[in-house]
């Protein structure tokens, strides 16, 4: 026959395990719940620096081609003028400017 002392003391212990299991399935909710929200945030992440990726590439092809129709202007105006095409002075500010490098900023 068990006492009231042995009845109170498995209840009491009973009622502290379903504390910790319930403890636990929270943290395991709370983690669940963190993982997902990393997941979402990387992907979010990755999907931004893509297309930053994208603008950049795009930013420097369009710097690009400016770069070369300046140089087949100046190549239009050498020619024109009777200079030679490949005027080392035109084509090097076509190139300064295709970089929008100017001579204040550049280091030797």
């Amino acid at each position: 026959m068990i006492n009231n002392k042995e009845r109170i003391i498995w209840a009491i212990a009973t009622c502290i395990l379903l504390y910790g299991f319930e403890n636990q399935s929270a943290k395991i909710r709370h983690f669940e719940m963190l993982e997902k929200s990393y997941n979402i945030s990387s992907s979010v992440q990755k999907d931004l620096f893509h297309e930053l990726q994208i603008k950049n590439s795009e930013v420097e092809k369009q710097g690009y081609i400016k770069g070369f129709e300046d140089g087949k202007t100046h190549g239009l105006i050498s020619a024109i003028h009777d200079k030679g095409i490949l005027d080392y002075k035109e084509g090097y500010h076509a190139a300064i400017n295709q970089f929008n490098l100017t001579e204040n900023n550049q280091t030797e």
